[in-house]
């Protein structure tokens, strides 16, 4: 590559100012097991979650009159939230066999 000569120019901008992506979550939890009405076979769970991602790595445009397309920076962002919900029932419970079916369901 040729570099320190008349017309010559570099693909790439070096930026000092780079950081690492930051984090931001929150959830709820609901656990609700029905002991006294089905002796303890029956269980729901329920969680909501939210997670928020910032200062991701992303091209930014810059003029091309700078001998430059972009440059990287620290300028996305991106959410993510939803509710997961599982239902959990043990059917048969024997000294050699158990079986337990569990439900699972998501919506974003």
């Amino acid at each position: 590559m040729l570099e320190n000569f008349e017309g010559s120019a570099s693909s790439r901008r070096r930026l000092r100012l780079l950081v690492f992506r930051n984090f931001a979550e929150s959830s709820l939890e609901f656990l609700a097991q029905f002991g006294a009405l089905f002796n303890g076979r029956v269980a729901l769970e329920a969680d909501y979650y939210y997670k928020k991602t910032t200062n991701l790595l992303l091209n930014k445009p810059i003029p091309t009159s700078t001998g430059f397309g972009g440059v990287l920076s620290n300028i996305g962002s991106m959410s993510n939230q939803g509710t997961d919900i599982m239902l959990t029932t043990r059917n048969i419970e024997g000294r050699n066999f158990t079986w337990t079916t569990s439900f699972t369901g998501f919506s974003r």
